[in-house]
């Protein structure tokens, strides 16, 4: 290239102009001159490649019907495979996004959120503060007006319930316990304070998701409802002259009630469902089940009849042609007796008392007398000081002897049962360390609407961990009772009959009260001591299951209180009455076990 450089240069050819060019080219060419050209080799060598590829085309046939030979069954396969997937794909993926579109459709037009459901509507707050917590809140008046302002009065109506249904005084509870001032309070409390501040649908989540899991369970019953308030309000009258409405006009009002909150609240709680767990499809049965985490033991119809003790006992027993029934009603007789036994040794306990003596470390001292979690801890430690050395001691003497006949070792299922109190007590624990952690950020009230917002949302976690942990213990109290009075009732059975498992039951419990310490069974004969454990044990499982004052929200209502408060003070019991002169104020315990 160089020297052709220098030739150009020579010759002069870029002064050159192009005529000039074309002449000197023509003659170069008439003097026998040719133009070499590289695309010639180029050609040359794609004629080459060509011939490689035919010949590896002719390899590659051979070898094809070699593998035809070889595996005739894989290439019949394939075909029938292929074309099944792509159309269930299009008609899911079509249905979601039509499903969501209508979701969005129906959230924009009732008036809910935005068509981007990003945001709540104001007319959602308003219709929520105007119509459908007032209709919560008229029903729950309306149960406590019942069976709470007079509890004599309640009483003989939750039995009159009974015995038409069982179901229907539960699903009047658990209809009136639906109003949470709480839980109202956290989903209009931003509307209310800053009401030109846009809420996230986000920022609400747990607060709608519990509302909705608690109307969820009460939807598929909403006729029974009806009939039992109906039934209800037949059964409690007109007592008094102050009364505000005649039962016609009573009823009346139940029912808007009702229909307001399952077929106005209830569908906007379904979509915002929906919306907030991305899927515009309805789902039934189970999905929704196992989502909400909605258990067994949540839905309707598993409380325990209600039957109030001096009744049963001054009651003649029914008449019966089979055997089976009757011995049933014995057992439940001699369950109830225990249960009231129980019942009667907790109602002596005081809180003050106990909260010093148990809570030294000052761990519940954010907790107020009213949390059930914290009245949980102080009776389970009480079974624990007084009571569980019961399962541990070596001074009941087992038949060993007896093992071999039953295949029942009662010493090591009890000494199994003690050590299984260590996950009851942690569970405890754990509750006062979150509520401790509640209450320390609840204080750090925010300064600016940015704040709070942020504040909202740091508040709404550290109250759904708090609420599940403390769910969490109280459930497992409950079952570890239960197992519990189980066990000892084989005990006490076994003691009133056969006495095949124990020894010496009329012996007695003597402690030394310097190294065992001073206990409430000293001196008691061992049957003795078995039975008021068990009581003990079965009265509190009864506190913690559902229906029981120790189950459900955890605290206690304070018009709850305030009611059974002035019904305590107005009319008392007459087996009472005489301790009146010596106890000149009730703890909280003792108003609440008069009520079962």
């Amino acid at each position: 290239m160089d020297k052709l450089d220098k030739t150009k240069e020579n010759i002069g050819v870029t002064n050159l102009d192009n005529k000039t060019r074309e002449k000197l080219f023509e003659k170069f060419v008439e003097s026998g001159g040719k133009v070499i050209d590289d695309k010639a080799r180029r050609i040359h060598l794609i004629l080459d490649r060509e011939k490689q590829r035919k010949l590896q085309k002719r390899l590659k046939s051979r070898s094809d019907k070699v593998i035809k030979k070889e595996k005739p069954k894989t290439t019949v396969v394939k075909p029938t495979r292929t074309p099944e997937v792509p159309p269930q794909n299009e008609t899911n993926s079509f249905l979601l996004f039509a499903g969501r579109l209508k979701l969005r459709f129906n959230l924009k037009f009732l008036g809910i959120t935005t068509f981007d459901g990003y945001y709540f509507k104001k007319k959602f707050f308003s219709k929520f503060n105007n119509i459908h917590k007032p209709a919560l809140m008229e029903l729950q008046i309306l149960y406590f007006e019942i069976f709470k302002r007079n509890l004599s009065a309640g009483k003989t109506i939750i039995q009159a319930l009974d015995a038409l249904k069982p179901l229907y005084y539960e699903l009047i509870e658990m209809t009136g316990n639906l109003f949470d001032k709480i839980l109202t309070d956290q989903i209009l409390e931003q509307h209310i304070n800053f009401p030109e501040v846009p809420k996230r649908v986000s920022e609400l989540r747990e607060p709608l998701l519990q509302l909705f899991r608690r109307l969820y369970v009460l939807n598929p019953h909403e006729h029974t409802i009806r009939m039992a308030f109906e039934r209800a309000i037949d059964l409690y009258g007109k007592p008094d002259d102050d009364m505000r409405d005649s039962p016609s006009a009573t009823k009346r009002k139940m029912r808007n009630d009702l229909f307001i909150i399952f077929h106005k609240l209830y569908p906007r709680l379904e979509l915002l469902y929906y919306l907030l767990e991305g899927s515009g499809i309805r789902q039934f049965g189970p999905s929704i089940d196992s989502k909400l985490s909605i258990t067994d033991a949540e839905k309707p119809g598993n409380r325990m009849l209600s039957k109030y003790f001096d009744d049963i006992s001054a009651q003649p027993a029914e008449h019966d042609n089979s055997a089976a029934p009757g011995e049933g009603k014995e057992a439940d007789n001699a369950r109830m007796k225990a249960i009231k036994k129980g019942l009667d040794i907790m109602s002596t306990l005081s809180m003050s008392k106990l909260r010093k003596e148990y809570d030294k470390a000052r761990l519940f001292d954010y907790v107020s007398d009213v949390d059930k979690v914290f009245i949980s801890y102080l009776l389970f430690n009480e079974f624990d000081k007084e009571y569980s050395f019961i399962l541990t001691t070596n001074k009941i003497k087992f038949r060993t002897d007896v093992i071999s006949r039953t295949q029942k070792d009662f010493k090591t299922s009890l000494v199994t049962l003690y050590d299984k109190m260590k996950k009851s007590a942690d569970s405890l624990r754990e509750y006062a360390e979150e509520l401790r952690m509640y209450e320390k950020a609840r204080h750090e009230k925010p300064l600016s609407g940015v704040q709070y917002i942020e504040f909202s949302k740091r508040m709404e976690a550290l109250e759904k961990k708090k609420n599940i942990c403390g769910k969490k213990a109280l459930s497992t109290v409950r079952e570890y009772m239960n197992e519990t009075a189980e066990e000892l009732s084989l005990l006490a059975e076994d003691m009133d009959n056969h006495q095949f498992h124990i020894e010496n039951p009329q012996e007695e419990l003597v402690f030394d009260p310097l190294i065992e310490g001073e206990k409430k069974l000293n001196k008691k004969k061992i049957y003795e001591a078995i039975y008021v454990v068990y009581c003990y044990a079965l009265a509190f499982a009864y506190r913690l299951s559902h229906g029981g004052d120790l189950s459900g929200d955890l605290e206690f209502k304070k018009e709850e209180l305030e009611l059974m408060q002035k019904q305590m003070e107005e009319t008392s019991a007459p087996e009472k009455s005489e301790k009146a002169g010596d106890q000149t104020q009730k703890s909280i315990l003792e108003q609440l076990d008069d009520l079962l």
